[in-house]
């Protein structure tokens, strides 16, 4: 299994099968308005997403892999401070030290990101960063951002 640790906010980077988009998580700005790839949102592959999908399980109200989630902006406070301690702990172990993953409790991802770890582990700690700054900017827009799964 490949890992995509980039924040899409363009959907020609986005892998595409023929006639649709599958494997990514958007996050829409505002309130879920019953409408996908909307201009202004950001994508993040399936399998990374589950990387770090624990907080969005705990805080976000509603939050299913499956559906679609509302998520305020104090929800959104909590799962960005989990990331940032996430992402400290990331930068501190460096490439020879592991650190606990919030993993989602539906896909089963741990095994193959810790056989790639020295690669995998800054590559994860510069998408929370991109996450980070992209969410607060969004939020200052718009108020919310929504959580779309698969």
């Amino acid at each position: 299994m490949e890992f995509d640790f980039r924040l899409h906010t363009d959907l020609s980077t986005l892998a595409r099968w023929p006639g649709y988009y599958t494997q990514y998580f958007e996050l829409a700005p505002g309130p879920y308005e019953r409408k996908h790839w909307q201009p202004g949102s950001a994508f993040i592959d399936e399998y990374t997403f589950s990387l770090i999908e624990r907080p969005f399980e705990e805080h976000a109200a509603g939050y299913n892999h499956f559906g679609c989630a509302d998520v305020s902006c104090p929800q959104w406070e909590l799962i960005l401070a989990d990331l940032a301690t996430l992402r400290a702990a990331l930068i501190e172990a460096g490439e020879t030290s592991r650190v606990a993953l919030p993993y989602g409790g539906t896909l089963h991802v741990e095994t193959d990101f810790e056989q790639n770890w020295a690669a995998n582990q800054p590559k994860l700690a510069s998408l929370l960063f991109s996450l980070d700054q992209w969410v607060i900017k969004t939020l200052a827009r718009y108020g919310s951002v929504s959580v779309l799964g698969l």
